[in-house]
């Protein structure tokens, strides 16, 4: 189910990041970090996910959640040009 809704998100740059990334680290998952990724990241509104993940104004109530390991993950794997 994660591994789909990465790749429907309604914007193609993140359907392409998200769904080349969830096909690499998803399955290496913890149970926990896939309800988290699940409940905190992509319950967001569209926008939010792009600003967070690729750095562009990030709100201040969505800070903390750049701390997040694949929040990291995602941001560098986009970033070293793997996708």
């Amino acid at each position: 189910m994660l591994m789909h809704r990465c790749t429907n998100l309604g914007m193609k740059e993140l359907d392409i990041i998200l769904g080349r990334w969830s096909q690499e680290f998803v399955p290496k998952m913890s149970y926990e970090e896939l309800n988290q990724m699940e409940s905190e990241i992509l319950d967001l509104d569209t926008i939010d996910i792009y600003n967070l993940l690729l750095q562009v104004k990030v709100a201040d109530e969505l800070k903390p959640l750049e701390q997040l390991k694949y929040v990291q993950e995602i941001r560098n794997y986009a970033l070293k040009g793997l996708i």
